[in-house]
């Protein structure tokens, strides 16, 4: 790519960082926070007017894990949110492209009450398994008293996931951060 992904560009001249955001604004997500690392200074100006709290991964260089640690952190001291969404920036504007899963760590974040298509979930989650180096669940009911994964679709989506974890508070997202930097 030899740029940062944050400053790329899509085929409109939005940032994927701006489209980021706006997926998430757009989405219902109430407070965004975007952690940023080595191209703080370049990308923050990219963020001016998108009502987006910027945390700076001061020990960025570390990869991903850092900016959890960072992210969730800050998260941990500001904000009573009951949940967290963590998302790569280029996830969003790159969904679906050729080999983008490859080798890659990904983090689904759903409860897996999936009723429709849930063949299709199956197949995906296949194909995704085989592509990815690890799969990360993260079930907000997981943690709870008395849960059971009897749900259709995450009864599909487990045989093809490596790490099924709870994701119902922001201490929960600890184990999440571990995860990752563990795969």
């Amino acid at each position: 790519m030899g740029t940062p992904k944050a400053l790329l560009r899509a085929p409109d001249g939005t940032s994927w960082v701006e489209r980021a955001v706006r997926a998430l604004r757009d989405g219902g997500c109430a407070e965004v926070t975007v952690v940023l690392g080595a191209e703080l200074p370049r990308t923050a100006p990219l963020l001016t007017g998108l009502d987006a709290r910027i945390v700076a991964a001061a020990d960025w260089a570390e990869g991903l894990g850092a900016s959890l640690r960072a992210g969730l952190g800050e998260l941990l001291r500001s904000s009573d949110a009951p949940s967290v969404a963590v998302i790569l920036v280029d996830l969003l504007a790159r969904w679906g492209a050729r080999g983008m899963a490859r080798g890659a760590v990904v983090v689904i974040f759903s409860d897996g009450w999936e009723r429709d298509g849930v063949d299709l979930l199956t197949e995906q989650m296949r194909r995704l398994q085989m592509l990815a180096h690890r799969i990360v669940w993260v079930n907000p009911h997981r943690g709870k008293d008395g849960y059971q994964a009897v749900q259709q679709g995450i009864v599909a989506a487990l045989p093809f996931v490596d790490h099924f974890v709870a994701g119902h508070s922001l201490r929960t997202f600890e184990e999440v951060a571990e995860v990752v930097a563990d795969a």
